[in-house]
């Protein structure tokens, strides 16, 4: 673990929930639209033949609900087989590359009716950014869908052990932030990138993370030795997260601006918010091609996403968490093309529901607004981001425009950072299919086998594994010496954009974060009482 990065373990998942089957909703062929048109227009594209035409305040942009109705094959990225005794682990959440590589294979195709895909088809489809996805739920049928984001990392929920043994019934909370080193304490530091890699950005980017006086990197401070609670959700309604991002750090309760339920002797206090889609677990037999008949002993096991709402719905502690959930995307830079009601998303071609905005009627969800920045936004001199999707950086942790100083999509704002630390998890491994082989000329700026912006026309194969930085991870930055303030410009172009260091894996959805601010002078003050307690 680097010196700027902190692993807070607090929302491991907890027994899993039981699942209940019941009648699906929508037959698996209901609503699939005929063909119309072969034609490929990247500037029209077929407006006058879509049933799903752009349904956004921003010209070009396109809002998706997606309701998977089978369970979602969503696996990760370890090795799988129909050998005897294999299993297929599923994700929490679908890597934002499976949607949007699913949904862009929809509009190019003309919902099924193009044969053909042309260079020109392509980089269409390439230029168009899918944004997403994000969570959706509600508790019934006709309520309000409600915006779930990733619980974020820089705080740990925990509970003291009563004299009986038995744990606390209320709910502590230990806040995750930078601090300098103490004069007695030590960390392996992190290896700087080689200054030959990608063109000299990894050490100029590994230049702008912020030391003491002493050349020493900060690290995230444990402030105690706690065992983190697990019973807590993986997902926090948007409007909770975005209030405990406007909390800076000051001297008031953190407890205060978290999403705590009422405290109580009889019941547990917890953490409002949602597990998740649940896990469903199907074994399978191998078949032998030529008899049809089942393999001696080679039964395989495959883990699905079960969402509630589709053929399955969920219970936990005989109370349904939430009847109905679904995925939001948004798509930029989208040509009018035809979707499909209906369509088959991850492995084996489960069946999910499409609806596009403009057919959603009244209480479709709308992709979330910013609206203002919080209040100390513009005298702010931390800047924290949380990450919604998994972000794909070229050294790491570590992203390459820090080089630059400032973040994708910032430029003209004079806005200079320093990164002073981050609150993760461990990375995880992402990979996936390409329909065309990959061009052997990599992009110069990537040290190792990364995205590539180019792709020849013949062939296929696996992707290269990437390594991401996991969604709920939080960053944080402080302003550099000379940086401009923060602007409600600024606000508004970090508000759910994409801050993955190359075009390609933004396009796809990786490293939508949503902006806050923290108190930079508990750093500055650790800094201070080293030198007090160094000189005297």
């Amino acid at each position: 673990m680097s010196v700027a990065v902190a692993s807070a373990n607090a929302h491991a998942s907890g027994p899993q929930p039981a699942l209940r089957s019941r009648v699906p909703d929508v037959p698996p062929t209901e609503g699939v639209p005929a063909a119309t048109s072969t034609a490929f227009n990247p500037v029209t594209a077929t407006a006058e033949a879509s049933s799903n035409p752009p349904s956004s305040d921003i010209p070009g942009t396109r809002t998706l609900l997606i309701e998977p109705r089978d369970p979602l094959l969503a696996r990760d990225a370890r090795p799988f087989s129909s050998e005897p005794g294999a299993r297929a682990f599923t994700l929490p959440w679908p890597w934002p590359r499976t949607i949007a590589k699913t949904i862009r294979a929809l509009i190019g195709s003309g919902a099924g009716t193009a044969t053909t895909w042309t260079a020109e088809r392509r980089r269409a489809m390439a230029a168009m950014a899918v944004h997403g996805p994000l969570m959706v739920a509600k508790e019934r049928a006709g309520a309000p869908w409600e915006m779930y984001v990733p619980a974020p990392r820089d705080v740990v929920f925990h509970r003291d052990t009563e004299s009986d043994g038995e744990p606390s019934k209320r709910l502590n909370t230990m806040i995750l932030r930078p601090a300098w080193l103490q004069p007695n304490e030590g960390v392996t530091e992190p290896p700087a990138p080689s200054p030959a890699s990608a063109g000299g950005r990894g050490a100029k980017a590994f230049g702008n993370v912020a030391r003491d006086e002493f050349g020493r990197h900060a690290v995230i401070e444990v402030t105690a030795d706690v065992k983190p609670d697990t019973d807590v959700p993986a997902w926090w309604r948007l409007d909770d997260a975005r209030r405990w991002l406007a909390w800076p750090g000051e001297e008031d309760d953190a407890r205060d601006h978290l999403p705590l339920s009422a405290e109580s002797e009889q019941v547990k206090q917890g953490v409002r918010g949602l597990r998740g889609p649940l896990t469903d677990a199907r074994m399978h037999v191998s078949i032998e091609p030529g008899t049809q008949t089942h393999v001696e002993g080679a039964l395989f096991t495959t883990e699905s996403l079960a969402f509630p709402g589709g053929y399955v719905q969920a219970e936990i502690d005989d109370q349904v968490q939430a009847t109905h959930m679904a995925m939001l995307v948004r798509l930029v830079s989208a040509p009018a093309a035809r979707l499909p009601e209906v369509a088959a998303f991850g492995g084996e071609r489960r069946i999910s529901r499409i609806t596009d905005r403009s057919n959603g009627g009244e209480l479709f969800p709308s992709w979330p607004e910013a609206g203002s920045p919080p209040a100390g936004w513009a005298h702010a001199r931390g800047l924290r981001l949380q990450l919604v999707t998994p972000a794909i950086f070229q050294f790491g942790w570590l992203p390459a425009w820090l080089a630059d100083g400032t973040i994708p999509g910032l430029g003209g704002t004079k806005l200079h950072l320093e990164l002073v630390g981050v609150a993760m998890d461990r990375r995880q491994a992402v990979s996936g299919w390409f329909s065309t082989r990959r061009n052997t000329e990599r992009d110069p700026r990537a040290p190792q086998p990364r995205f590539s912006t180019h792709e020849e026309l013949n062939g296929g194969g696996p992707a290269a594994t990437d390594y991401v930085v996991p969604s709920g991870s939080v960053y944080f930055f402080r302003l550099a010496a000379g940086s401009g303030p923060l602007t409600e410009e600024i606000w508004r172009r970090l508000w759910l954009a994409p801050v993955s260091d190359l075009e390609i894996a933004r396009n796809q959805g990786f490293g939508l974060v949503l902006p806050g601010i923290w108190n930079t002078k508990t750093v500055e003050n650790s800094a201070d009482q080293v030198i007090q307690e160094t000189t005297t």
